[in-house]
């Protein structure tokens, strides 16, 4: 009598007190020690508030069971088949879903779904790589935010590659510790490409500059990024290099201007590899022919790499540079932005000097120089600031 005087006040009670008996049904239907009947009579209302035409009653009704076991199967069936944002409680939390189940929600769930997906506990491999495969950034973003799940390096260059461009999931992948060099260059890439983008939105700087500019700090960026893969021993950090090179090249990033920018700046290891990526040859031959520092030699080494021509020079004579003042400061104490000021300046000496320098590669060296000039700029006032007072 009792539960048929409830169904009956159910039926014209408005949707607001039907939620707030939503919760004492479930910690009713939650209490192990209640008889057979009142779980049944709880299964009865479960049924009116499944079914109910207002969407806010079977919200919260799948919020509230999200996490109730022994719940019955055609409860849980409905509520998945019911509105994205009501079936997703369940693809979070709930335990009576199997993992054909899930697989489906995610290929065919959707964004809702899919994050609420993404957020589980205990996924399986093979979730975890369809979600990768097939998921929107938002379910990227919360698998990535998911403590549980460890990425590996290929499938975090694979979100990379596919969601890279979103704000939320760069940012945690930039984040990340153990992100392979390539993965993270292409992140600062499109990092890059997002803010010239706004500032060409804003109209603060011509198309041309605002290209120059954008290049230039991309460019900045792999190197630095570059530096990474010679942080273990030798032989992995060249093994490393190579690989990283492959990426540029297979990507269209392996320019003239990169190539010039690393011997340069002294970024001997990526040169001497995008070198043999270039020419075929091996990375031990290309650094013997470096060292040596015939000319013909490297001339003929160029030649294979299919660079400028009118670049030579600029490139024999940055090596040269290099070399000279690696001897010079062999055992000096003198800083790397110094150094890289020292090198830069040479540089643009010998070129202003060879009538063949074009303009263009010319005022890409000044460039650089007004770079490494404030780069040393900054280093020694920071040194100045932290250096402890002279004594009285």
């Amino acid at each position: 009598m009792v539960l048929d005087r409830f169904v009956l006040w159910l039926k014209s009670a408005a949707s607001g007190e039907k939620i707030e008996a939503i919760a004492d049904v479930v910690e009713t239907f939650r209490d192990a020690e209640q008889g057979s009947k009142e779980r049944a009579a709880c299964e009865r209302l479960f049924a009116l508030f499944v079914t109910d035409p207002d969407a806010n009653v079977r919200q919260r009704l799948a919020t509230q069971v999200a996490d109730v076991p022994d719940l019955p199967k055609a409860l849980v069936w409905n509520l998945l088949q019911d509105e994205p944002a009501i079936a997703a409680p369940l693809y979070a939390q709930s335990k009576h879903l199997c993992e054909r189940t899930l697989l489906a929600g995610v290929e065919e769930g959707g964004d809702v779904i899919q994050t609420a997906i993404a957020g589980r506990s205990g996924l399986s491999g093979d979730i975890v790589c369809a979600l990768v495969a097939k998921g929107t950034a938002s379910a990227i973003a919360r698998i990535l935010e998911n403590e549980e799940i460890v990425l590996g390096p290929v499938l975090k260059h694979d979100i990379a590659t596919a969601h890279g461009n979103d704000a939320r999931v760069r940012d945690l992948l930039l984040n990340t510790e153990d992100l392979a060099p390539h993965t993270r260059q292409l992140l600062v890439r499109g990092l890059s490409t997002s803010l010239a983008a706004f500032v060409s939105g804003t109209g603060w700087c011509d198309s041309k500059r605002l290209n120059t500019v954008t290049n230039d700090a991309a460019n900045r960026a792999t190197l630095t990024i570059a530096g990474d893969c010679l942080s273990d021993t030798k032989d992995k950090g060249c093994d490393a290099m190579v690989l990283y090179v492959d990426h540029l090249r297979a990507t269209s990033q392996l320019t003239p201007a990169l190539i010039l920018r690393s011997i340069c700046a002294g970024h001997g290891t990526f040169f001497e590899a995008a070198l043999a990526n270039l020419s075929g040859m091996s990375l031990k031959r290309v650094q013997a022919i470096i060292d040596d520092g015939r000319s013909s030699a490297f001339r003929a080494l160029y030649a294979r790499t299919n660079l400028p021509e009118k670049a030579f020079n600029v490139f024999r004579s940055s090596i040269s540079v290099w070399q000279k003042l690696q001897r010079e400061f062999e055992w000096s104490t003198v800083s790397e932005s110094e150094l890289y000021a020292a090198a830069v300046e040479q540089i643009v000496e010998q070129a202003q000097d060879d009538p063949t320098t074009e303009p263009s590669l010319m005022a890409m060296l000044h460039r650089m120089l007004a770079e490494a000039t404030r780069e040393h700029f900054r280093d020694e006032h920071h040194i100045k600031l932290l250096a402890p007072p002279m004594a009285a």
